[in-house]
């Protein structure tokens, strides 16, 4: 019981065909062509054309452990929940990453539901706040019934997507599993390559003036003071960096 959309984001070498084959082989895997508009707008089309209960995302260069869907779901309290919220490895070691599972781990009881605004608060009293779209899986109708879609031509757009949709959500579950591994190893990937340094800079500088005037309205007070104090070093972040 799963659907798979293959979105062919106007790929210049033989994936189209892959895409094409792997259709012929399984019934569950439907495959979009589209020109090329990039990772907001593709996951756009996926949400636009999914017909499954959840949706989940999955970039190219990754892979999920076989039984993911199937885990996920056991935490969807029978299709009630509205984000499950997986863990991640990475192939090389991730010490960042290691962090915010050790902290999150410590922080959040698996399994149990959290408003998305409880989550937030939790992850970010702890500072292990991680907005990757790829470790969760939302209730279509959920993002549907809130609008809740990408930015299109953004880097970094899961930083400007996921505190959108964990304020929205009523309810949030985290779990132990571990099911997306993401390739952290390629020199020349979006979030590796120097020659889009100054196009990520403008676009964070850009995610975090909008998220700005989201948290003006956020309640209660301590939540949005947490969101700002979160916005604050995101800046510092960059300027330490040498980005600003």
């Amino acid at each position: 019981n799963l659907e798979i959309l293959l979105i062919d984001d106007g790929s210049q070498d033989h994936s189209g065909k892959i895409c094409d084959d792997w259709a012929k082989k399984d019934a569950r895997i439907l495959v979009i062509h589209k020109k090329n508009t990039g990772v907001s707008d593709s996951r756009n089309t996926g949400i636009e054309r999914a017909k499954g209960a959840y949706v989940g995302f999955v970039d190219s260069d990754d892979w999920i452990e076989p039984d993911s869907i199937e885990m996920l779901c056991s935490d969807t309290n029978g299709g009630s929940v509205d984000i499950v919220i997986g863990c991640a490895a990475g192939v090389k070691p991730s010490p960042a990453m290691e962090r915010y599972e050790s902290i999150a781990a410590r922080l959040l009881e698996t399994h149990r539901v959290y408003t998305g605004r409880e989550y937030l608060s939790a992850c970010l009293e702890g500072g292990a706040l991680r907005t990757e779209v790829w470790r969760m899986m939302f209730r279509r109708e959920f993002l549907n019934e809130n609008g809740l879609y990408f930015v299109k031509g953004l880097f970094h757009e899961d930083e400007e997507f996921t505190p959108r949709a964990l304020l929205a959500a009523g309810s949030v579950v985290p779990s132990d599993k571990v099911f997306y591994h993401y390739d952290n190893t390629r020199a020349y990937s979006i979030m590796n390559n120097p020659a889009a340094g100054a196009k990520k800079l403008s676009d964070k500088l850009k995610i975090y003036a909008s998220l700005s005037e989201i948290y003006k309205t956020v309640k209660p007070r301590r939540l949005r003071r947490l969101l700002e104090d979160d916005l604050s070093w995101k800046y510092l972040d960059c300027y330490n960096s040498g980005l600003v």
